[in-house]
């Protein structure tokens, strides 16, 4: 069987904008929730783990959400979603930036000392930081191995067959 290269470079398209789309929706929240916590003056280590917590979260629950709406769909336009998730991706670039520039502007100056505070929480302890970023990192290859399972489990029929059912 030959698919044209089209729909090939859509559907990878597709994954990597979504991939990105739900990295950066889930950063875009513990930026929010990091940010929240500087102006209500808040240190300590519930400052420092539920950004990294809700990030993580929000990636799974989205990433399940988005691959659950996919496989209930009986047609998919992937061109359509492809477009539509390089615009989501887009705009939540314009949305972190946003919120860096908040940052920038408005907390550095108005809320300075808590801020300040903030950075120096556990700065002699590196192995905080070094987890916080496995988290981060940890998402695409927790992308890549759910779809790789999803992928293993979904019954899929071979050209004009019908699957069979479970």
């Amino acid at each position: 069987m030959k698919t044209n290269n089209a729909t090939i470079f859509n559907q990878l398209g597709l994954g990597a904008f979504t991939c990105l789309s739900i990295i950066t929706f889930s950063d875009v929240l513990a930026a929010i929730s990091e940010n929240i916590f500087i102006i209500n003056g808040v240190v300590s280590h519930l400052s420092f783990w539920l950004p990294v917590v809700l990030s993580f979260t929000a990636f799974l629950v989205l990433l399940f959400w988005v691959l659950k709406y996919i496989e209930n769909k009986e047609t998919l336009n992937i061109r359509r979603l492809f477009i539509a998730s390089m615009l989501i991706f887009a705009g939540l670039l314009i949305v972190q930036s946003l919120i860096e520039l908040i940052k920038s502007v408005y907390i550095l100056t108005e809320y300075q000392e808590s801020y300040i505070e903030y950075l120096r929480f556990g700065t002699d302890e590196y192995l905080l930081y070094a987890i916080k970023a496995a988290f981060k990192l940890l998402k695409y290859p927790v992308f890549g191995i759910v779809l790789l399972i999803r992928a293993k489990t979904i019954n899929v029929a071979p050209p004009n067959q019908t699957p069979s059912p479970n």
